[in-house]
C-alpha cells in the first residue's frame, strides 16, 4: 500500500491541518500564513492520532475537504490505493424566502360541483409600491482576513447589504374568478400560485381556494353520493305513484313506483349521483320516501334576515275527527303455508288487519307564528314537528317553513354580503364627497371618499355584510359607484375644463 508520502504535496498538507487540532485551530484564525509562521516557530506536525472517519466527522467554520480512498487489487494481487481530494465553500445554499399563504373557505353550489362553472370573489392584499429614498437588501455575511500581526491573520465575517429603492405596502381590492371543477370535494383547493401575501426580497405566498359545499334545498351530499328525501301521501304509497323531478342540470329523473312504497324505504338510482372528480363515473342518489311532508316557501324580508324577526303564516290542514262505524287498521302481512301435495308446502302472505272506531278527515285553519332567525340563508327551513299532513295509523308529515331572500329597494343579496349601488356626480367622483346612508338596522354607515372615484368602482365595507347564522361574525358590504355625467355643456364650461383638466 502507498504510504502518505505518495499523495500529492498540496493534499498530504491539508490532511496535515484537518488531522492536527491544533493547526486546524490556527488556520481557521490566520489562515495559510498563520501556518507558516507556526512551522517556523518549531511547532509540531503530525496526524494528532485522528483517522479519516475522525476528519469527516468534524464540521469546520471555513472550508469542506473531502477525500476518497480507492482501493484494490493490482495484476499481481497487491492491494494497492489511491488517495483523492477536493473541497468547496461551506455556505448552505440560501433558502428562497416566501410570503405567507392565504387560504379562503370557499362555498360552492352543488350545482358548480355537479355541472362544473366559476365564482366570483372579492380578494384584498399587500401590493408593493415604489415609495421614496433607498433601503438596505439582499443582505449576506462575507468573509475576509484582517492581519494581527506579523505573518498573522485572523478571520472575520461582516453583513454586507445592496441598495434598493424603497418600497411600501398598500393594500388593493379585486376579483378573482375561481373555477370550480366538477366533481371536486370538501378540502380540495384551487390555488392562484404567488397570490397571496407578498414579502420583501423574497417570492409571494400562494392563494388557495378550500372548497366547501354549499347546503341545497333539495339534496344532501355524501362524498360522491346524493340524497333526497321525497314525501308521497298514503294512496300513493299503497297503489303507486309517478313522479319525476329535475336534477342539477336540469335532466328528468323519474322515480316512480308501481307498487307499495313503505314509510322510510329508500331506493337506489345508480349513476344519478355526483360525478367523480377527473373521472366520467359518477355516484349514486338515494331517494327516502317520507310521509306527507308540508313544504312552504317563506319570503323573508331582508330587516328580518339581518336582525331576527317573527311572521304570522295562515295554515289551513286535515284534521282526523271521530266518524260512525268501524274500519280496518294497523293492517300488515302474516306468513303461512299450505299443503299443496303429500310433503310439500308453499309458502304464501295474507293481509290482516284490526278494527280500528272509523274517522274522518276535516279542513281546519289556523295562523302559524315563524321565528326568523338573524342570518338565515335561502333554502334553510324553520320545521314544525308532525303539523304537516296526517295519516291514517301512522305519524303525521312535518310542516316546512323554507326560507327565500324578499327583493328590497337598496340591498341585493349574495350569501352573507350585501350589495349596494350609490349614485355620484362627475364633481363627487373628481373631488370627493361626503355621504352616509342608514343600514338596515338603522345604524348609519359613512361611505365618504376624499379622493377620485372611478365609474363602476367598487369599495369594500368590511362587517357590513349579513349576519352568519350562529355566529358573531358578519360578511361585506360592497357598494359600486356610479358616475352620472352631465347630459350636456356650455361653452364656457368646457373652457373651464380645459383649463382644469389640462
Amino acid at each position: 500500500m502507498k504510504s502518505i508520502s505518495a499523495v500529492p504535496k498540496n493534499l498530504r498538507n491539508s490532511y496535515e491541518v484537518l488531522s492536527d487540532e491544533e493547526k486546524r485551530e490556527i488556520y481557521n484564525k490566520y489562515g495559510e500564513e498563520g501556518l507558516k509562521q507556526h512551522a517556523a516557530n518549531g511547532g509540531r506536525g503530525g496526524g494528532g492520532g485522528m483517522n479519516m472517519q475522525d476528519i469527516f466527522s468534524q464540521s469546520y467554520s471555513v472550508t469542506k475537504v473531502f477525500f476518497v480512498w480507492i482501493v484494490d487489487t493490482n495484476e499481481f494481487g497487491y492491494v494497492t490505493s489511491r488517495f483523492f481530494g477536493g473541497g468547496g465553500s461551506m455556505e448552505e445554499e440560501e433558502k428562497v424566502v416566501k410570503g405567507d399563504d392565504v387560504i379562503v373557505e370557499l362555498e360552492a353550489t352543488l350545482e358548480d360541483l355537479y355541472m362544473g362553472g366559476s365564482m366570483k370573489v372579492w380578494r384584498e392584499k399587500n401590493v408593493i409600491k415604489p415609495a421614496p429614498g433607498k433601503r438596505k437588501c439582499n443582505c449576506r455575511d462575507e468573509v475576509y482576513h484582517r492581519q494581527i500581526g506579523p505573518g498573522m491573520f485572523q478571520q472575520m465575517t461582516e453583513q454586507v447589504c445592496d441598495k434598493c429603492p424603497n418600497v411600501k405596502f398598500e393594500r388593493e381590492g379585486y376579483f378573482v374568478t375561481v373555477d370550480i371543477e366538477k366533481g371536486m370535494k370538501d378540502g380540495e383547493e384551487v390555488s392562484f400560485y404567488e397570490d397571496g401575501e407578498p414579502i420583501l426580497d423574497g417570492e409571494p405566498g400562494d392563494l388557495k381556494f378550500r372548497i366547501k359545499t354549499a347546503p341545497h334545498a333539495r339534496f344532501r351530499r355524501d362524498g360522491n353520493d346524493l340524497h333526497m328525501t321525497v314525501n308521497i301521501t298514503l294512496v300513493e304509497a299503497l297503489v303507486g305513484f309517478e313522479k319525476s323531478f329535475k336534477h342539477l342540470d336540469d335532466h328528468e329523473v323519474d322515480i316512480s313506483s308501481k307498487g307499495i312504497t313503505k314509510p322510510k324505504e329508500v331506493k337506489k338510482f345508480k349513476g344519478e349521483g355526483i360525478p367523480l372528480h377527473f373521472s366520467t363515473k359518477k355516484g349514486n342518489l338515494f331517494v327516502t320516501f317520507e310521509g306527507d311532508d308540508v313544504i312552504v316557501e317563506l319570503e323573508a324580508t331582508l330587516e328580518d334576515l339581518y336582525m331576527g324577526g317573527s311572521m304570522k303564516v295562515w295554515r289551513e290542514k286535515n284534521v282526523i275527527k271521530p266518524a260512525p262505524g268501524k274500519r280496518k287498521c294497523n293492517c300488515r302481512d302474516e306468513v303461512y303455508h299450505r299443503q299443496i301435495g303429500p310433503g310439500m308446502f308453499q309458502q304464501m302472505t295474507e293481509q290482516v288487519c284490526d278494527k280500528c272506531p272509523n274517522v274522518k278527515f276535516e279542513r281546519e285553519g289556523y295562523f302559524v307564528t315563524v321565528d326568523i332567525e338573524k342570518g338565515m340563508k335561502d333554502g334553510e327551513e324553520v320545521s314544525f314537528y308532525e303539523d304537516g299532513e296526517p295519516i291514517l295509523d301512522g305519524e303525521p308529515g312535518d310542516l316546512k317553513f323554507r326560507i327565500k331572500t324578499a327583493p328590497h329597494a337598496r340591498f341585493r343579496r349574495d350569501g352573507n354580503d350585501l350589495h349596494m349601488t350609490v349614485n355620484i356626480t362627475l364633481v363627487e367622483a373628481l373631488v370627493g364627497f361626503e355621504k352616509s346612508f342608514k343600514h338596515l338596522d338603522e345604524h348609519e354607515v359613512d361611505i365618504s371618499s376624499k379622493g377620485i372615484t372611478k365609474p363602476k368602482e367598487v369599495k369594500k365595507f368590511k362587517g357590513e355584510g349579513m349576519p352568519l347564522h350562529f355566529s358573531t361574525k358578519k360578511g361585506n358590504l360592497f357598494v359600486t359607484f356610479e358616475v352620472l355625467f352631465p347630459s350636456s355643456l356650455t361653452e364656457d364650461q368646457k373652457k373651464k375644463i380645459k383649463e382644469v383638466l389640462a
